[in-house]
């Protein structure tokens, strides 16, 4: 009945054992990025995902104002999104799968953990898709039973609930604009960023080029020119 009701949302679905990762169309979600989860979970998401790091670069917050447990926390681009994603059923399920819920993580600038070049920062705005990732603890990791599997029924659920959920979520006004800026800023910074980037690149070739250039005259064999290049 689950894989029916996920067939018929029109979403591109992968699932890996305690990870499921639902790609949307573009008009299927507008733009916000927001996770809960693990304290432990948010804090190494937020530092390892480029998009939370970011979008939500503020502490992670306690989800006490929800009803939440102590053990988890939320991370969010601004407050009307967490408003309208964590609603009472959304709370319930969250709060009732606790301890099978590592992480839930929706985002329209998903593109994965950092990538970084071997120097500086990578030169072109990595590709982004409008995804939702929820990771779980699954029971018996490696050898799950029947009765492990039906654990997890309620956590698909709330995979189905937040697909509907996220489509039907819309920005106020006020909300979409914010949202706009913070792309437009993480764009701008990213071309300083690599505009930086290139000029020191240029510079090290320069440098380079120099440097090759004295070792050759200095490898020559005409004294009065190798005299001249050490004055």
């Amino acid at each position: 009945q689950i894989e029916y009701l996920l067939r018929h949302r029109n979403v591109n679905i992968e699932t890996l054992l305690g990870q499921v990762k639902v790609t949307l169309n573009d008009e299927d979600m507008d733009t916000f990025v927001f996770a809960v989860g693990t304290k432990r979970a948010m804090a190494r998401l937020q530092k390892e995902m480029q998009d939370l790091s970011e979008f939500c670069s503020d502490k992670p917050k306690s989800g006490a104002k929800f009803g939440l447990p102590d053990s988890m926390s939320i991370l969010s681009e601004m407050g009307e999104v967490t408003d309208g994603v964590m609603d009472n059923k959304m709370v319930h399920y969250v709060t009732n799968n606790a301890d099978k819920i590592e992480s839930i993580h929706f985002s329209d600038q998903f593109s994965g953990p950092k990538v970084m070049q071997e120097e500086g920062q990578p030169l072109k705005l990595p590709e982004t898709k409008k995804t939702l990732l929820f990771t779980f603890n699954v029971p018996g990791m490696g050898n799950t039973s029947p009765k492990d599997m039906d654990s997890m029924l309620p956590l698909m659920n709330m995979v189905i609930y937040s697909i509907d959920k996220v489509k039907k979520l819309r920005l106020n006004r006020e909300g979409k604009q914010k949202a706009d800026k913070n792309r437009a800023r993480v764009e701008e910074n990213f071309l300083k960023q690599t505009h930086a980037q290139r000029q020191e690149a240029a510079q090290t070739r320069r440098e380079e080029k120099k440097r090759a250039e004295k070792e050759r005259i200095m490898n020559e064999e005409d004294p009065e020119r190798q005299r001249r290049l050490e004055v």
